[in-house]
């Protein structure tokens, strides 16, 4: 596997082949240097340790699955459609989408509370199996209730998990 490492760039020609180098079209540079992009965008199993690009919107699916990332930082903050980042080295959520409009998928990493977790889940199902913090989770399947977000945003409101641990 390649391990890839990218600095946050700032001019637009830089933005520019980083996008023909993951084939992503269909964009525009904001003046912030973060782009939008009208369409997917797919980062999996390049052998990631950041995000190469700072995102701001996704119209469609953004998937960064299986590469060694070990934060969020440069994800989109809107995901029109899915967002998946299974299979890295995540231990939290920040940096990751404030809103998605399908699913959300975080599972198999080191995640250990839902902070950073997504203000909005548009079809509600978040997947986040694999993690320490799949225990609180799961605990509300056990008792017959909606795996839906509302899961996630009970937790956090009640801030079940201090430090790592489970405050009961």
């Amino acid at each position: 596997m390649i391990i890839k490492s990218f600095k946050i760039f700032e001019s637009h020609d830089e933005i520019r082949s980083i996008c023909d180098e993951y084939k992503i079209v269909s964009y525009v540079i904001n003046s912030d240097g973060s782009i939008d992009v009208d369409g997917n965008v797919c980062l999996d199993t390049r052998g990631l340790e950041k995000i190469p690009l700072r995102f701001r919107s996704v119209n469609g699916n953004f998937t960064c699955w299986e590469n060694i990332l070990e934060d969020l930082d440069g994800s989109p903050e809107f995901v029109g459609g899915y967002f998946s980042c299974e299979y890295n080295r995540l231990s939290t959520l920040v940096g990751g989408p404030r809103s998605v409009g399908g699913f959300f998928q975080c599972s198999n990493n080191n995640i250990c509370s839902f902070k950073g977790a997504p203000e909005t889940i548009g079809n509600g199902r978040f997947r986040c199996h694999g993690n320490p913090v799949d225990e609180v989770f799961s605990l509300f399947y056990a008792y017959g209730i909606d795996s839906s977000y509302n899961c996630v945003e009970w937790i956090n409101e009640y801030d079940v998990i201090q430090d790592d641990k489970i405050i009961w």
